[in-house]
């Protein structure tokens, strides 16, 4: 699903953040990514996600080289995939209901199918009674909800989560790692950036160390299966 050969990201007048990378990720994996901050984790999901380019090297994204994709290819499969912020990059002039509608009028929805989607999301992110708030009368771990409703409501087939709870308690963190294991248990690819060993435990997927721009494989915690590559 994911190909990343010998890739390097160099942003302008800056160092390398990601030099010499090689990695595949099949479908149906659950990937987390570990590491500081400002290891690279942010760059390779962006990469992932086709919001940038490498610098050097290719990046495959479902077979497509995102390179040699026009922009008009390059929207058509970021739409296959559901991004889930750690600034949440909602639009605070809108209700959660609209805010979860926003992938869908983009994609062409017809505005009752929408609306019966972006319901039946907020539903299953546990907030159907809260369609009508603003964002900024929802709680950290509401917000975060919300932008996971609105990631997954086209029904993607690979989710990019960028520190998904940085800014949560350890019950609401917990939450949200039920919540992408059970997008993961429903056949969705995800992959996961967190600085946070036991976010990256409670995840059990397969666990990748990003610094300095190198990525490496970690050993599966005792008792823990290893997913295969």
């Amino acid at each position: 699903m994911i190909n990343l050969q010998s890739v390097t990201k160099r942003y302008p007048g800056g160092d390398d953040v990601l030099v010499n990378v090689d990695l595949q990720i099949a479908g149906g994996q659950m990937v987390v990514l570990l590491g500081p901050s400002g290891a690279g984790k942010s760059t390779l999901l962006k990469l992932m996600g086709g919001i940038e380019r490498a610098s050097t090297g290719a990046v495959e994204i479902f077979g497509q080289d995102t390179a040699r994709l026009d922009p008009g290819r390059l929207a058509l499969v970021r739409q296959q995939i559901g991004l889930i912020f750690e600034d949440f990059k909602l639009l605070a002039d809108r209700n959660a209901l609209d805010n979860v509608l926003v992938p869908l009028e983009i994609a062409g929805y017809a505005p009752t199918e929408a609306r019966r989607r972006a319901r039946a999301a907020l539903e299953r992110v546990g907030l159907g009674t809260r369609e009508s708030a603003r964002p900024a009368t929802l709680s950290g771990g509401e917000q975060q909800r919300l932008c996971i409703a609105r990631a997954v409501v086209s029904r993607p087939a690979l989710i990019l989560a960028d520190e998904p709870t940085g800014n949560l308690d350890a019950d609401q963190a917990a939450s949200i790692a039920d919540m992408l294991r059970a997008f993961h248990a429903a056949g969705t690819t995800v992959v996961v950036a967190t600085h946070d060993p036991l976010f990256r435990d409670r995840l059990q997927g397969r666990a990748l160390h990003v610094e300095a721009g190198q990525v490496r494989s970690i050993q599966a915690p005792p008792g823990q299966a290893k997913v295969p590559r």
